[in-house]
């Protein structure tokens, strides 16, 4: 079973999304309980878009193995995905409880909380994120958000700097900083961050 599974994450790692799906259902097939059979089906439905098959087999996957916070990270995001905050933010504590430092919780509750108003609890799961690895760039950009959006220029900033020294390519931030230089009324530093910004999209959509 090691060994069809596998064979199943190299497919699907490849992206050869239609092989493995076929091959963690056949999995499944075998061994219905088979906690990262349902697991990385769930995963793989989520990464489609599909979000109610994704939702059934990771709450399978979260039944069976309910000390995994990994699993219940990626419930987490079906729900977030849906707009489902409540129960989204619910995923994300759990997770948490089992591993307080798992960072892609921290910073998906994080979201979540913004989504719900609640910006100082969000500030404040970016920063912990960010404490646990400064590399996190979800967790910087997500922090720079909350600060532009209070008007706090210089401190987002800060943050979007702290993106692009690790990912120079990170669209958004570059487009947040072309804005940023805009309100300086610098347009050089502005043009120079859109057009990187726009070299960006061009190379994801051939990617």
């Amino acid at each position: 079973m090691d060994k069809l599974l596998k064979k199943a994450v190299q497919k699907h790692q490849a992206g050869d999304f239609a092989a493995a799906e076929a091959l963690y259902k056949k999995i499944l097939r075998q061994t219905p309980q088979h906690v990262d059979g349902n697991y990385m089906l769930g995963t793989l439905y989520a990464e489609n878009g599909r979000l109610p098959q994704a939702l059934q087999v990771l709450q399978r996957a979260a039944t069976l193995k309910p000390d995994s916070p990994y699993i219940h990270n990626n419930l987490g995001n079906v729900f977030r995905l849906q707009q489902a905050w409540a129960p989204a933010a619910e995923c994300y504590r759990r997770a948490l409880r089992l591993q307080p430092d798992l960072v892609p919780a921290l910073n998906n509750l994080g979201v979540v909380l913004k989504a719900q108003g609640d910006t100082a609890a969000a500030e404040q799961m970016f920063r912990e994120a960010l404490r646990h690895d400064r590399t996190f760039v979800e967790a910087s950009y997500n922090l720079g958000n909350v600060f532009w959006e209070r008007g706090q220029r210089e401190e987002a900033a800060a943050c979007y700097r702290e993106v692009l020294a690790v990912q120079p390519g990170h669209g958004h931030a570059l487009d947040r900083m072309g804005d940023y230089w805009l309100e300086r009324g610098d347009r050089a530093q502005a043009l120079a961050c859109f057009h990187q910004y726009m070299r960006s999209v061009r190379n994801d959509d051939c990617g």
